[in-house]
């Protein structure tokens, strides 16, 4: 999930978003 991704539902999109993060932050 990424943060400019407007289509997908919130819940789902919050836990994805929240569980990448951390692979986010390395790949930046």
């Amino acid at each position: 999930a990424l943060p400019n991704q407007q289509t997908v539902d919130y819940p789902s999109f919050k836990s994805n978003y929240n569980f990448e993060k951390p692979f986010l932050y390395l790949a930046r």
